[in-house]
């Protein structure tokens, strides 16, 4: 019984090291996908401001602002959980499942942006952007 027992512990150790293994590479994920919103947004969408009309930054780059807000608060949950013993994530992408349709916003907005970056190619003044 006793090495029965021993299995049995040994098995759920593994798979709570697993588990712990999937969490933590969960949220660095999330962690540097924020991270490269962050720098789209600073080295390209801002200083293509400047330069477009809003209506070419939105075709180009659609909802990624609303992406970006919401996966910083998606992360920081993600982390938060990730500090705790059991690290039960589920939660989290259930209360946030919704959010995630933002996506399809975002892949369906691929034509207009294509049309658009076509179009601004052209243009002689946009091309040291």
């Amino acid at each position: 019984a006793s090495v029965a027992r021993e299995s049995m512990d040994a098995e759920r150790q593994k798979e709570a090291r697993l588990r712990l293994a999937v969490l933590n590479e969960l949220v660095k994920t999330e962690v540097n996908y924020v991270r490269d919103l962050k720098l789209i947004h600073k080295l390209y969408i801002e200083p293509l401001k400047a330069k477009l009309q809003p209506k070419d930054v939105q075709a180009i780059f659609g909802n990624i602002d609303l992406l970006l807000n919401f996966h910083r608060v998606f992360m920081g949950e993600l982390v938060q959980q990730g500090k705790l013993e059991q690290g039960r994530i589920g939660g989290v992408f259930m209360k946030y499942a919704d959010f995630l349709k933002m996506y399809t916003v975002y892949c369906s907005n691929q034509s207009k942006c294509s049309e658009a970056l076509e179009r601004l190619s052209k243009n002689k003044d946009l091309q040291t952007v």
